[in-house]
């Protein structure tokens, strides 16, 4: 949803091994990194931080 009152940002990096397939191989371990900023345009309130880390194996 748009919203002129808040603005968000975020900004990820993702880890896995190259597929040799073009997506179509399973990838056995994978690591994500997210980061997220969320902000009010009139600057009354302190900004939101938010950060997510996940990993994927599979056997």
């Amino acid at each position: 949803a748009f919203s002129e009152k808040v603005r968000d940002y975020r900004i990820g990096w993702r880890l896995s091994p190259a597929s040799q397939d073009n997506l179509t191989a399973h990838r056995p371990l994978e690591l994500e990194l997210d980061a997220t900023r969320s902000e009010t345009t009139s600057g009354d309130a302190s900004a939101e931080h938010g950060v997510m880390l996940r990993s994927t194996l599979l056997w």
